[in-house]
């Protein structure tokens, strides 16, 4: 037996809000070398389980400066032409697993300029003062994508 649901989609103001709730909403700076570099707050825990996956991708044997982790960060821009932009920021730690940030780009423009001139970003526990000893800095592989990124942004941005 097959079972229709029924189901309308989403309308275009629907989606927008749902996307607007699921949008991180806590970023702060800290200062490195003379740049302003953009950083995502999160709870102690969420905070804790990435820099244990971050950890777990190092040769337990090694340095941890001869041998880093690695994660991949993959900006994809979302938008809908009409003003609206976000960017989802997608981590990709050496085990495979991930951790995805959802950004409005109307109200976190700042972040994506900064990450452009300071070709980094770090994660930070929200519930403490963010120093460089307490966070976890992730630079970007190459200028050119995180200036074309932040372009695009730019440009769905003033469709509004």
């Amino acid at each position: 037996m097959i079972k229709f649901i029924n189901r309308r989609p989403a309308t275009h103001q629907e989606e927008l809000d749902s996307y607007r709730a699921q949008s991180h909403q806590n970023f702060t700076t800290i200062q490195m070398r003379d740049l302003t570099v953009p950083i995502i707050q999160v709870d102690a825990k969420r905070y804790e389980t990435m820099t244990s996956l971050y950890h777990d991708t190092m040769n337990p044997d090694a340095d941890s400066t001869d041998n880093p982790g690695v994660i991949y960060s993959d900006l994809n821009i979302l938008s809908d032409g009409l003003g609206n932009v976000f960017g989802q920021l997608v981590l990709t730690f050496s085990n495979d697993m991930t951790e995805q940030f959802l950004i409005d780009a109307s109200k976190n423009l700042d972040f994506f300029e900064q990450m452009a001139m300071s070709m980094m970003f770090a994660i930070a526990p929200i519930e403490t003062p963010t120093t460089r000893h307490d966070i976890l800095a992730i630079q970007l592989p190459k200028r050119q994508s995180a200036e074309d990124a932040l372009f695009k942004i730019q440009r769905g941005l003033a469709k509004k």
